[in-house]
């Protein structure tokens, strides 16, 4: 009897690892946060950050005529304002100017500081007024009071200055109940080295900007095989696979960082931060399949779909995602707003937005959705095309991704001025 159970169990076992195979492949596992810059970029960056004119922007040119004819500005620099307005902003002031600011405007105004100095305080009010209700609330430091009294003991006490400049009293405006001292390229350099760092602090701290550690935990009984074609993303898996064996050795387990297993462009780039404004995330994604060198630099939506319906095939929504697929977000419009590369269990590489403070790194999909989806977005994969493999040039979409409650900030912390 008990040799006729042992056999019963024996057989139990192997119809047991029959039927589920080997081990089970190994989920991702995320392991803390990284978004830390160099010492010399993140000194850089508060010597010299928010250099250049400021650029204000609006829905429709006829609000902002509106308020420059309500404002105190003389009639000649009225005129010269109005003269300012432009319907749409080069590709070189965008990079210089807007990196940390929505894009979604029909009239901008560019203003040199010198002609910025200028303007009323009554104009300045106004303007980042409407802007706030428009698109965001610009990047600030929350100041008490109202009047310009109060506003400057309210900045001498925050900013720690006996004697603050009058151009931060004439560019700490009330926007809503409270009032912000604005930061831009004619504030900036009037403010201490420590409120420098606090901004640009903040601008690293944004949900858009953390990245996580992303791991794997092999064993001796993990099949490496399948976790190498998982990992492969359109690649040959052997060498991954050949690594996997060098890692684990005669070990019984070890962790493997996720971005060893992937491809070279995310090995060498991810945790870091671009030298300046410019590339994307639609360049970002599209290294992701390139060979070195790498170009790491801003792509237009027109570059981005010449190489999208070149190089690759839609995944329609009855295939699940695999690591490499390229994940484009869209406008019901059509117009492409972000795309990352899938990494696997719900995991993506991405760098999101253009602005130098956006560091190239690992996010969950689902984080990375909701810092993007203001409005709602249409969710396309495309899958590196391998052989003669069609090319799809009308992909269907794959999922719909409903509004965020809240889509990027850009306001620093309140800063309260305490007695």
């Amino acid at each position: 009897m008990k040799f006729y159970r042992s056999r019963l169990r024996w057989i139990t076992c192997v119809l047991a690892i029959a039927f589920l195979g080997a081990s089970p492949l190994p989920k991702i596992k995320e392991g803390g946060t990284f978004h830390h810059p160099t010492q010399d970029q993140y000194m850089s960056w508060v010597d010299s950050s928010f250099q250049g004119s400021e650029v204000w922007r609006f829905k429709d040119a006829q609000t902002f005529y509106r308020m420059v004819d309500a404002s105190s500005a003389p009639a000649p620099l009225k005129q010269e304002l109005k003269g300012r307005v432009l319907s749409d902003i080069s590709y070189e002031d965008m990079l210089r100017w807007l990196p940390y600011k929505t894009l979604e405007a029909k009239a901008y105004v560019l203003l040199p500081k010198k002609l910025y100095t200028k303007i009323p305080h009554d104009l300045i009010e106004s303007s980042y007024r409407q802007q706030a209700q428009e698109f965001e609330l610009p990047i600030s430091i929350a100041i008490q009071g109202s009047t310009p009294d109060e506003v400057r003991a309210s900045l001498a006490s925050v900013l720690g200055l006996p004697q603050p400049s009058s151009i931060l009293v004439k560019n700490t405006v009330l926007i809503g109940d409270r009032s912000h001292l604005i930061v831009n390229p004619v504030t900036w350099e009037k403010l201490p080295w420590k409120f420098r760092g606090m901004i640009v602090d903040s601008l690293l701290s944004r949900e858009w900007a953390q990245g996580l550690k992303l791991s794997i935990r092999i064993h001796d009984t993990s099949d490496l095989s399948a976790i190498a074609r998982k990992f492969a993303g359109g690649r040959n898996p052997a060498p991954i696979e050949m690594f996997l064996r060098g890692k684990l050795g005669q070990k019984k387990s070890t962790h493997i960082r996720v971005q060893d297993l992937l491809h070279p462009f995310i090995q060498h780039i991810l945790d870091s931060f671009a030298d300046c404004h410019g590339p994307n995330c639609l360049n970002a994604a599209l290294n992701v399949h390139r060979l070195p060198p790498f170009e790491v630099e801003h792509f237009t939506q027109a570059e981005f779909e010449r190489d999208l319906f070149q190089k690759y095939r839609a995944v329609p929504p009855t295939e699940s995602l695999q690591v490499g697929d390229l994940l484009a977000y869209a406008r019901p419009d059509g117009t492409f707003v972000h795309a990352s590369s899938y990494v696997g269990d719900g995991f993506v590489f991405t760098k999101n937005g253009l602005s130098r403070y956006s560091p190239y790194v690992f996010q969950k999909q689902i984080t990375n959705e909701s810092v993007y989806a203001v409005n709602r977005l249409h969710l396309f994969v495309f899958r590196i095309s391998e052989g003669d493999a069609p090319v799809l040039r009308k992909p269907t979409v794959y999922r719909t991704i409903e509004p965020a409650s809240t889509g990027i900030s850009c306001r620093i912390a309140a800063i309260e001025n305490q007695p």
